[in-house]
């Protein structure tokens, strides 16, 4: 008598995450890099386009967002650059930004800023960063547009 087997492999599909996990437990990572510059003279925030999207396994979950890049203002002048964080079209991090990172010299530096979500859906989700002038000149993120150095978001899904 044969007896078949089918393979455990080819009958699993989708994602399987721990239902057990302890609050806190790292469920899922999505990450991305960009090289595009992005440039502003605007003093009200407008997307750069960068984006990533994350389909959370619980409601429940929290999600890290965390961003970097080489930032700055073209000014001397004490101006600077601001950044937020969008989850679709609600600016998570308030009107004027998250971040204000004001210069005195028009030397740009890696930056880095961290929020954590709590957006109560299994639904895709997109994360967006905007950005804008803090005051006067031109606020830049990535203006080298170096693949050698580029800007990272990364999506930490945490249990809850």
């Amino acid at each position: 008598m044969a007896v078949s087997l089918i393979p455990l492999a080819s009958a699993v599909t989708g994602t399987l995450p721990d239902a057990n996990a302890p609050t806190g437990s790292v469920l899922q990572v999505v990450n991305s890099t960009f090289i595009s510059a992005n440039t502003t003279t605007s003093t009200s925030l407008v997307t750069t386009g960068y984006s990533v999207s994350i389909t959370p396994t619980s409601s429940s979950s929290k999600i890290l967002i965390t961003f970097g890049g080489e930032m700055g203002n073209n000014t001397n002048n004490g101006s600077g650059i601001r950044l937020a964080i969008y989850r679709g079209a609600t600016n998570l991090t308030g009107s004027t930004g998250y971040l204000e990172y004001t210069q005195t010299s028009g030397i740009a530096l890696y930056q880095t800023v961290q929020w954590l979500d709590s957006p109560a859906t299994t639904s895709s989700t997109t994360y967006t960063i905007y950005y804008c002038a803090s005051n006067t000149g031109t606020a830049y993120i990535q203006a080298n547009s170096s693949a050698d150095f580029p800007a990272v978001m990364t999506l930490m899904e945490i249990a809850a």
